[in-house]
């Protein structure tokens, strides 16, 4: 997938309607997950697509890899619980000899070949470092393009990482493409900053660090770099955007910064005006074999160019979605099209439309804010494409077209009668909603200058700068706290059982004791979250640095300290250095600590440490979020999807 989608995409939930020639297949195929865990991801929002050669469809998305046989409409799904290294696949390439590579956004490649997936270990890849293309050259080398660590080839045998000492242009490369002669022609650019990390290339940024301006291009054994022999200028590759196509042994470029696409025919430039707005570049450009170029454009859909005239094809006319990003064509002319909302292929004049149903891989969006579950069993998500609810059967998006102002939603909320409350992000003003079974309203709250947190029954938290005052709002009601000006940042509030209101922002923890505000945590420690016990005592998860004058000296390092309303105690650290994400700590039901870290979950239970991986039931190793629910249960927000946990920890 091209690294300017993950960046760019505004992500909206389109509710799906029947169109005109329009038919939509679909079936289950789901891999289910060990005991204790499910998962639930999003196969329908595609990153590439790609046809082998027996006629199925492969479909990398952000959850996972589905196999689609177009004739039937029946699919098979990949995810990690098959063996995937992660569920968020960037780039895929079914291969001559009928298996089939992928690469992960994380910098992952792997290959099925009879039904079982080989990983790879790359030593100049990192996590970082997204694979953005991969292809089959005609002498049968497998080649990915990276962000960060220059191209890739395995010749079936070996592999070669190709660096700037070996003459590539850059070793950010955002794709491949390959001309009739062989000649392989790479998207080669400039990082985007100062502070790009790879391990080729440290603070990369321009020549200072050996990296060029143009196309790269290898023909087997040798490197150049083109810009001047193209006739385009440097400005073409450097801040701005281009993609690459080929037609035989002509080469088709598209640059944001000319806003035209050239066509080279290894001797001349011809350049055509190119209809949109550089916020809306190209994102893939495929030529086919009846003299038609395509070009998928952000937000835009997909152009066909016949060498004269230009052809839109857009929602307006059957595609899913106008946010599109990639493009295959099947031998017999079938051309199909990979949007966020899944796959549309034109058949002739139809419209074939092909979308994972199973409760496991349709989940709405990734992209989860926030979630809660009722007391009925309902989940609700705040997403940014709105809010979604799963009833464990069938899920329902609720977006600006059912009265939301905006997609955008940050929080949410059940109170005690069952009324759903969120608040949305609308030219950053905060606005409240809330919701009872059959319509939304908008409650107006004219005095938030900063959303905090909800509470359990509905109400919320916020500032007033103006008025340097610390909020609660209950219905039309305002509770007004005494001013503290340390209060700058709040993430968390957590009220204890003595009523007692803590607030939480990095660096520092305040409390309101009923009559004034102090700082009670005495440690100058950068905190990573607060989460409060089932015996009513508060925890802090912080990096434990400093020794203040007359207490004890804490170890360095990641602890959990614990307040039992008069002292501080460290119970205990993490086994190894992860990063804990913010505010992702919590206590299960029966008393469990459970930590989201940047490569699993931790649990710990009995004074010792359990973590949990995508080996056990996890969606995804990096785990941004975490819910414990009233009846033991925990969710789980991860960058391979969402996970349920209801075992017996």
């Amino acid at each position: 997938m091209n690294p300017f989608i993950r960046q760019f995409w505004i992500f909206t939930i389109i509710v799906f309607g029947t169109v005109a020639c329009n038919t939509e297949y679909s079936s289950s195929s789901a891999a289910k997950f060990s005991r204790g865990w499910s998962s639930y991801t999003n196969a329908n929002e595609i990153t590439d697509l790609a046809f082998d050669q027996n006629g199925y469809l492969w479909a990398a998305s952000v959850g996972g890899v589905t196999r689609w046989n177009l004739d039937t409409g029946i699919y098979e799904r990949y995810t990690v619980a098959n063996g995937l290294p992660s569920n968020n696949v960037t780039a895929i390439q079914p291969a001559v000899d009928g298996s089939v590579w992928i690469g992960t956004q994380y910098g992952q490649i792997a290959r099925l070949e009879e039904q079982k997936w080989q990983n790879y270990e790359i030593p100049e890849l990192s996590r970082y470092m997204e694979i953005t293309d991969i292809h089959q050259d005609k002498s049968g080398n497998i080649w990915f393009s990276t962000n960060g660590a220059g191209a890739i080839r395995h010749d079936g045998k070996q592999w070669k990482t190709y660096l700037l000492e070996d003459g590539i242009a850059s070793v950010v490369v955002n794709g491949i493409v390959e001309d009739g002669d062989g000649n392989l022609w790479f998207e080669t650019r400039v990082p985007c900053c100062e502070s790009t990390d790879t391990k080729n290339i440290h603070a990369s940024f321009g020549e200072k660090y050996g990296i060029k301006y143009g196309v790269s291009r290898y023909d087997g054994k040798n490197w150049e770099i083109h810009t001047d022999k193209l006739y385009l200028t440097p400005n073409d590759f450097t801040f701005s955007y281009y993609s690459l196509g080929s037609s035989g042994n002509n080469l088709w470029i598209y640059s944001s910064s000319s806003h035209k696409v050239f066509f080279y025919d290894g001797n001349s430039l011809k350049d055509y005006p190119f209809d949109g707005s550089n916020n809306n570049p190209v994102v893939k450009i495929f030529a086919d074999d009846n003299g038609n170029t395509w070009f998928v454009v952000h937000n835009q859909g997909d152009k066909k160019f016949d060498g004269t005239n230009w052809d839109r094809y857009d929602e307006k006319n059957g595609l899913l979605s106008n946010n599109a990003s990639s493009i295959a064509i099947r031998a017999d002319g079938t051309i199909c099209f990979g949007t966020e909302q899944g796959i549309s292929c034109l058949d002739g004049a139809d419209w074939l439309n092909f979308r994972t149903t199973d409760v496991e891989s349709s989940l709405p969006s990734m992209h989860i804010n926030d979630l809660i579950q009722g007391s009925d069993g309902v989940l609700w998500l705040a997403t940014n494409s709105g809010v979604v609810r799963f009833n464990g059967q069938e899920w329902k998006v609720f977006s600006k077209d059912d009265d939301l102002p905006v997609n955008d939603v940050r929080n949410i909320s059940v109170d005690s009668d069952g009324i759903i409350w969120i608040r949305v992000l609308q030219y950053l003003d905060d606005i409240i909603l809330s919701y009872d079974g059959e319509k939304w309203k908008k409650h107006d709250y004219r005095d938030i200058d900063w959303f905090i947190d909800f509470s359990q029954d509905g109400g919320f938290w916020a500032l007033n700068y103006e008025e340097n005052t610390f909020n609660f709002y209950n219905g039309q009601q305002r509770e007004t706290y005494p001013p503290n000006p340390s209060i700058s940042n709040p993430e968390k509030v957590i009220v204890t059982p003595d009523s007692q209101i803590w607030v939480f922002q990095p660096y520092e923890v305040l409390r309101f004791n009923g009559k004034t505000w102090d700082m009670p945590y005495p440690y100058n420690s950068w905190t990573t979250g607060m989460t409060i016990s089932p015996s009513g005592n508060i925890w802090l998860a912080s990096d434990m640095r400093e020794k203040i004058e007359g207490q004890q000296t804490l170890q360095t390092g990641l602890g959990f300290q614990s307040f039992n309303g008069t002292n501080w105690d460290l119970v205990t650290s993490l086994p190894d250095k992860s990063w804990v994400y913010r505010n992702s700590i919590v206590f299960s039901s029966n008393g469990v600590l459970w930590v989201c870290v940047d490569d699993g979950v931790y649990k710990y239970f009995n004074n010792e440490w359990t973590r949990y991986t995508i080996q056990d039931g996890l969606s995804g190793n990096s785990a941004t979020a975490i819910y414990s629910t009233p009846n033991g249960a925990l969710w789980f927000v991860t960058e391979g999807g969402l996970t349920l946990y209801n075992g017996s920890d």
